[in-house]
Order: structure tokens, then sequence, then C-alpha cells
């Protein structure tokens, strides 16, 4: 019990800093009309908290899953509950080290490390930043799927404790074609 309260601080926390901090956190960019920009930012303490919850994601997905025979049917509160938490929790790790990686994409680039910049023009890292938003949709996927082919949990599923079952009462891993399918079906 201790440990999901400390989680959920560590969530709250994250977001709080997320939602009420300053200057942006992430990065875009904008060509239309006008021009081109792209914006980044960060901070240590958001890439540290984007990092300290992929490990706790990485810990949680291995766990096994709760050796209870007498599982029950979650209500749909709780699936919805525990898929905001996951995709809170998704969405700080990619902002997180989606910014970092844009500022140190920008610092090894000019030399000189900001933690928020703003341009107006193109460079030739910008290509790394297109392939990395890719990645991380990438991840956003892999989040919900790898835990289903392994029994595994995501953090929102541990948090609930929600677990896949076969009709026989049974945690179950899903191949990954129908982990990917559900996985699809969720958004």
């Amino acid at each position: 019990m201790v440990k999901r309260i400390a989680l959920g601080i560590l969530i709250l926390v994250s977001g709080a800093y997320f939602w009420w901090q300053d200057k942006a956190v992430g990065y875009t960019v904008i060509v239309n009309d006008s021009g081109y920009h792209i914006n980044a930012g960060t901070s240590l303490l958001y890439s540290v908290a984007a990092i300290i919850l992929l490990g706790v994601y990485a810990v949680i997905a291995r766990l096994p899953p709760p050796h209870e025979n007498d599982f029950q049917l979650a209500s749909m509160k709780l699936r919805v509950a525990a898929f905001l938490v996951d995709l809170w929790i998704a969405m700080l790790i990619i902002s997180g080290l989606g910014a970092l990686t844009a500022v140190a994409t920008e610092g090894i680039r000019t030399g000189v490390f900001r933690w928020q910049f703003h341009r107006s023009y193109r460079a030739p890292t910008d290509a790394l930043l297109i392939v990395m938003v890719f990645v991380f949709i990438g991840f956003l996927v892999m989040y919900f799927v790898l835990p289903l082919t392994r029994r595994g949990h995501t953090v929102g599923g541990w948090l609930f404790r929600l677990a896949v079952v076969s009709p026989a009462n049974v945690p179950v891993a899903l191949p990954f074609d129908l982990a990917m399918r559900r996985a699809y079906s969720e958004f």
C-alpha cells in the first residue's frame, strides 16, 4: 500500500510540475505560411522525473501477476481510471525524454546547452527530431502492448490491481498481434 501511495505522489508531483511550470515542456515544430518555428524546453527536475517514471514502468511491467485465483470483472470506471493514469504517465515520459532529446541535440549542434530554445530556421538536426516523433509514437503503443505479452502490468493496471485473465480465471500472456489489436482498440 505504501508503494502505491508513493507512486501516486510521484505521478501527482510530476503532473503538477508539468501543468503549472512557467516554461514549456516538450517540443513543437510549426511550419506554416509565416515560416518555420521550433520550440523545445524542459528542466533537470522534469527530465529526472521522466527517467524515474520510465524506470518505475520498467519494473512494474516485469512484475508477475497476482497469485489470487478469485479475480473479478473490473468495473468500467476502474478500467478508465487505469487507462488515464497510464496515458498520463506515458505522456510525462514522452514529453520529458522528447524535450531532453531536442535540447540535447540543439546543444550538440550549437555547442551551447540550454534548457529552453526557440529558432525560426531549419537545421540538419531537425530530421532527427522528426524521427524521434515516430520513435515516441512507437513507445506509446509499446507502453500498452509489452505488459500484455508478458502477463505483466502497466502502471495504471498495477495501481488499480487489474490483470488480463483467461476464462479459467488465470492471468494470461497475449500473443503480440492480439496485444496490438487490444491496444489499438483502447484508443
